[in-house]
């Protein structure tokens, strides 16, 4: 029976200090809702990471102003709890991309790769 292949995160790839934020919302004092309160990124976990660009492609409507958007792969070491809708924050380079999704490899809860995207918009 062949061994079973366990992928490593190895610590030398992991060169980039990142925190993942969650979003969290206030509800308003007066109508118990959270429609007119603010949302706003708390920090959910600081780990170390990879950030690789993947590719870019401009979105929007034809003659109108377009915006860019970036893809990025960032791997990390597992760590639970992360999920899709989080945001990905760089403090060195003030890289900011939103998680579209999370992949734990293999399934055996060492290594998650993030699929995320950053969004460019020109200026008004």
């Amino acid at each position: 029976m062949p061994a079973k292949v366990v992928p490593n995160v190895k610590a030398g790839t992991l060169n980039r200090r990142i925190q993942i934020q969650q979003f969290t919302g206030t509800t308003d004092a007066d109508t118990q809702a959270d429609t007119d309160a603010g949302i706003t990124p708390t920090l959910f976990a600081t780990v170390w990471a990879s950030i690789e660009p993947q590719g870019g492609t401009a979105v929007g409507a034809p003659n109108q102003n377009l915006q860019g958007v970036e893809t990025y792969l960032v791997r990390t070491r597992y760590f639970p709890g992360v999920v899709n809708g989080m945001q990905v924050y760089e403090p060195t380079t003030g890289l900011t991309l939103d998680i579209l999704a999370v992949v734990d490899i293999s399934q055996i809860h060492r290594q998650l790769h993030l699929e995320c995207v950053s969004r460019r918009y020109a200026p008004v």
